[in-house]
């Protein structure tokens, strides 16, 4: 394994700066629609759900696992979407102390509306970058993440 001391600070940092970069990106931080970019990926992640069979709901509990946020996030996020009439909460039919999220027609359209949005940007970034280049950046940011994910597990024991 290389170490450190291989590389240059310059050549280290000009990394750290790619990800800081990207990482503060206004492409992903902009929304048109009056709700922030995080309430819009959970009436993606809804519709996502919606559109694969699923209609009887989320929970929190189910979206905090799949979006990898604490519970007190997600319901901040689902407590705004239900103020705005993106979703709606009910009580599960077979065990009433468990709510169940379900997307209202509103919902359902600014979802579709933020997924085509998205769509249409990474159609753009591959016309950019070519098929060459989309599939070894597709390659590059699968590979760090892997390896960002084992450097997170190994830190935190």
């Amino acid at each position: 394994m290389t170490t450190m001391t291989q590389y240059s600070h310059a050549y280290i940092l000009s990394l750290i700066d790619v990800f800081s970069r990207l990482a503060k990106a206004d492409w992903r931080k902009t929304t048109v629609w009056g709700i922030k970019t995080s309430e819009v990926r959970v009436l993606v992640l809804m519709k996502r759900m919606l559109d694969q069979g699923d209609t009887s709901g989320t929970t929190v509990s189910e979206l905090r696992k799949t979006l990898q946020v604490t519970s007190p996030t997600v319901t901040q996020m689902t407590n705004s979407l239900i103020h705005n009439g993106y979703i709606e909460r009910s009580p599960d039919q077979s065990d009433r102390r468990i709510s169940k999220l379900t997307l209202t027609e509103a919902g359902i359209t600014l979802a579709q509306k933020a997924t085509d949005q998205y769509k249409e940007i990474f159609a753009g970034l591959i016309d950019h970058l070519g098929k060459e280049q989309t599939d070894q950046l597709i390659h590059l940011l699968s590979e760090s993440f892997t390896y960002l994910q084992g450097v997170g597990k190994k830190n935190a024991e």
